[in-house]
């Protein structure tokens, strides 16, 4: 629990500090924005998906299964940043590629919180 609280934790501070940066454009986030080919007219709207993430991941420390959805919807998003990154030519991938990770972790931290376990079925299809 200690370790989904940390990661949880930091994966917040950069979804707030990104989100936020995105909506009041902050110049370096704008720069890194603009290297991707984002347009101007998505910013606020990523910014905002950034703050309802860091809101869902947060309470999703209390509500186990919210935090499991919130960690698959911040994956599929990161993976798009990422993507978007890799696609325009722009190396700085840091800031994506670092929420794309910390999601991933606190998805498997969540399922096995929940006590979801990949089952094995042992058993020979002729003694079903």
């Amino acid at each position: 629990m200690k370790v989904l609280v940390i990661v949880t934790t930091l994966l917040v501070a950069l979804l707030i500090g990104t989100g936020i940066g995105k909506i009041k454009r902050a110049t370096p986030i704008v720069h890194n924005l603009e290297a991707s080919d984002v347009p101007r007219k998505a910013f606020t709207p990523l910014g905002s998906l950034e703050l309802l993430g860091a809101l869902g991941i947060t309470v999703g420390l209390v509500v186990p299964p919210l935090g499991v959805l919130t960690a698959i919807c911040l994956i599929m998003y990161f993976a798009g940043a990422v993507y978007a990154h890799i696609r325009a030519g722009d190396e700085n991938i840091a800031p994506a590629g670092s929420g794309l990770i910390m999601s991933a972790i606190v998805l498997v931290l969540q399922r096995r919180r929940l006590g979801f376990r990949i089952r094995r079925d042992t058993s020979s299809p002729s003694s079903r």
